[in-house]
């Protein structure tokens, strides 16, 4: 049961991360254009 808690925490902080860095990226890219 904790086992199956835990790859599901971890699963899902790997996907907030994925979606927190691809966002990073996107804002990155439009001051980037901006130069």
């Amino acid at each position: 049961m904790l086992l199956l808690f835990v790859r599901s925490a971890i699963r899902g902080i790997c996907c907030y991360a994925i979606f927190l860095s691809d966002i990073v990226f996107d804002t990155f890219n439009e001051s980037y254009h901006l130069f």
